[in-house]
């Protein structure tokens, strides 16, 4: 856990003029919209090295993007994540 998962993302030609987040979306149905949207503002998208931050960009198609996504966070909402407390003599 605390880990960067990265995930290799190659646009389609047919993403051409959509949102950058709608993109993303689309390509890697395993992390939500607003997952993304959170992502990318946060510096964790990027295309040839340079740093996406703004869902709203329009995509030209056919570009590979790197996501950056923190291990052990959810991927979806709604999804259950265990986690792990030690209480010690100082926590009660």
């Amino acid at each position: 856990m605390g880990g960067i998962q990265t995930i290799e993302v190659r646009l389609e030609p047919a993403h051409a003029g959509w949102r950058l987040d709608r993109a993303l979306a689309d390509a890697v149905p395993t992390l939500s919209r607003e997952r993304l949207k959170s992502l990318i503002r946060s510096g964790a998208v990027e295309s040839g090295g340079a740093l996406l931050r703004d869902p709203a960009v329009k995509v030209r198609g056919n570009e590979s993007l790197r996501v950056a996504v923190p291990e052990g966070v959810s991927l979806r909402p709604g999804e259950i994540v265990t986690l792990d407390f030690k209480v010690g003599a100082a926590g009660r």
